[in-house]
Order: C-alpha cells, then sequence, then structure tokens
C-alpha cells in the first residue's frame, strides 16, 4: 500500500495539454471538412451550370453540346435526326473535339458525323466546307461517309447503320 501513495496524481497541467490536443485536432478537422464541402459545392455549381447550356443528355465540351445516340442509323437517316433533336450531324472544328468525343464514342464503337464526299470527291462537312485534314480519315475501309471509331476517322458506306453524334451550340447563360 505505501506503494501507490508515493505516486504523484496526475497534474491539471498534463490534463490540459490533452485536452488542447484533441480541441486542435478537431478544429484542424472541421476546416479540412469545411474545404471539402466548399470545393465540392463548387463542382457541383458548375456541373449544374454546364449542363443547364445543354439540352438534357447532352454533353458540353466548351462551348458545344454533344448527343450520342444509343441506336443506329444510316448516314442519311441520322443527319435527320439530328435536326429533330436541333442539333446537326457533328462537324469537328479541331484535334480537341476529337480527342473528346473519341472515349465517348469508344463505348458504342462507331458514331457517324457530318463529314461526307459525293462519289469518291473531296471531303465536306455537312454545311458544305470542305474537309482539309483528309489524312485523318482512316484508308482500311471503303464509303463516302464518315465515322469517328476507336481512336480515328473511318470511311464506311453510308447506308450502313451506325451509331451518330449531334452537335449544337451551348446556350447563353
Amino acid at each position: 500500500m505505501q506503494r501507490r501513495m508515493k505516486q504523484a496524481p496526475r497534474s491539471c497541467h498534463h490534463a490540459a495539454k490533452g485536452t488542447t490536443r484533441l480541441v486542435t485536432f478537431l478544429v484542424a478537422t472541421a476546416i479540412c471538412l469545411l474545404v471539402a464541402l466548399s470545393s465540392a459545392v463548387k463542382v457541383i455549381f458548375l456541373m449544374g451550370t454546364s449542363s443547364r447550356r445543354c439540352p438534357e443528355k447532352w454533353m458540353q465540351f466548351k462551348e458545344s453540346c454533344f448527343y450520342l445516340s444509343t441506336n443506329r442509323s444510316t448516314w442519311e437517316a441520322s443527319k435527320e435526326k439530328c435536326v429533330s433533336q436541333g442539333g446537326h450531324l457533328a462537324m469537328l472544328q479541331d484535334e480537341e473535339e476529337m480527342d473528346f468525343l473519341i472515349p465517348h464514342c469508344r463505348i458504342y464503337s462507331a458514331f457517324w458525323i457530318g463529314l461526307n464526299r459525293k462519289n469518291g470527291e473531296q471531303w465536306k462537312w455537312i454545311n458544305g466546307q470542305p474537309f482539309n485534314h483528309a489524312d485523318w480519315v482512316s484508308n482500311n475501309t471503303e464509303g463516302n461517309c464518315v465515322c469517328v471509331a476507336k481512336d480515328s476517322l473511318e470511311k464506311h458506306q453510308c447506308n450502313q447503320e451506325l451509331y451518330w453524334v449531334c452537335k449544337t451550340c451551348v446556350r447563353p447563360s
């Protein structure tokens, strides 16, 4: 019994150190949670803003909206379906747009875009503008209409039924 009495009781100072550490930990955790919550709110707000600038089920990339179909049609029927959706078969402005579409198009393998030619003549977009990057179109297949497939542009017979991708401008904010 004498040994127990010789031990000094814990001081208030020692207990206060433990409380200070706990409070510091809780404050730091609260700050981290507030920063994370703030970031999440910003992301949700930005996602909401971008989705409102495009029609429902369309994806925004820069100042354009894209719609990837879930059914197949010929190139001509796809062109008409895009118009009925409020857009047109996608005309790619640059490699960035192509790089944006390729991963999405891999889901279903190939999507018609708004590029074709008449009887082997020059490639043109659906608005009549010439396509100046014929080297982008793979020579592995025959045809007069173009689709995004795997990681390139491929020509196919226009009467082949493929998925299709429409494009329109974003709505003003």
